[in-house]
């Protein structure tokens, strides 16, 4: 969604017209600005969680090592 969303807002700002108010034009970009926000929240929830502590073929994971001593 991030890239979808990213990806349209420079065509967006480029096809503004400059001569008149253009109040749909606007309102596309409010739209693609609100849907890039919303499309964060997830990314934000998935960045906020704990990874796995327990051990991997790398061996002890140093978060998993803190939480043993």
């Amino acid at each position: 969604m991030l890239t979808v969303v990213g990806s349209l807002m420079p065509y967006c700002f480029a096809h503004i017209p400059t001569d008149k108010a253009d109040p749909d034009g606007f309102l596309r970009m409010i739209g693609l600005v609100l849907a890039y926000l919303v499309s964060l929240i997830p990314l934000l929830a998935f960045l906020s969680v704990d990874g796995d502590a327990s051990a991997n073929r790398y061996g002890i994971a140093p978060a998993g090592m803190a939480r043993l001593s």
